[in-house]
């Protein structure tokens, strides 16, 4: 039975395809090296410990009037997939992933096809956006550390600025330091070699002081994320 027509993927309801959600499950996120045991001992070492993707699975019916145009839409739904995947589920929450398999697609009635689709991926909410032109602090949502992205404005005349330790010199437009995807831009154009930095940005929960020197304005977003 349908449980829910407000499924998304990237951006698409999922009747596009004539699919409806019969089933998800959302797996626990992986955790690792969290303690060390020493020998001879009862007491463990608490460590950071590493927090891996869960596992995600949806199980979808596809109709249509012909097997054909069923089959077509299966095939171009899996496709979509393996460019990469964001989810938006019943339960309210975005699941960015990654395509892992799908089970072979099964008649279930005449005109009714169930496939289930594995993926790996982790929970956040939608993008929050804030915008500062002077030191200050902002309340980061989720329960956990979130990557994030710092968009620059410079005013009229300003080459250089710096935003929580992260310099970016002969600035000649908007430069965004993106910590999701690693990569530091200008109008289009890498700038990683005039950026100064340790590591790429990101927002620890709850409040974040954002310290900024040079004048213009920075753009802050982030996914909050949920373990």
């Amino acid at each position: 039975m349908m449980i829910d027509m407000s499924t998304q993927t990237n951006g698409y309801t999922i009747e596009q395809y004539k699919a409806n959600l019969l089933e998800y499950k959302i797996g626990a996120c992986e955790y690792n090296n969290g303690y060390m045991l020493p020998l001879s001992s009862m007491m463990p070492v608490k460590l950071d410990g590493k927090v891996g993707l869960r596992a995600i699975t949806i199980v979808l019916d596809f109709d249509g009037s012909s097997m054909n145009e069923i089959t077509t839409n299966i095939s171009n739904f899996t496709a979509m997939l393996h460019d990469g995947v964001e989810l938006v589920l019943p339960d309210g929450y975005h699941y960015t992933c990654v395509y892992d398999d799908a089970s072979e697609p099964e008649e279930k009635a005449p005109w009714i096809m169930q496939a289930e689709y594995r993926f790996y991926g982790f929970r956040h909410g939608a993008l929050k956006t804030h915008t500062l032109s002077a030191s200050g602090s902002i309340s980061v949502e989720g329960n956990y550390k979130a990557a994030a992205i710092f968009k620059l404005t410079p005013a009229t005349g300003t080459t250089e600025m710096t935003v929580n330790g992260i310099k970016v010199k002969n600035i000649s437009g908007t430069v965004v330091v993106d910590g999701m995807n690693k990569t530091v831009m200008q109008n289009g154009v890498n700038k990683f070699a005039d950026t100064e930095m340790t590591e790429f940005p990101y927002l620890s929960k709850g409040d974040n002081s954002i310290t900024i020197a040079g004048n213009g304005s920075v753009e802050i977003s982030y996914y909050p994320i949920y373990l």
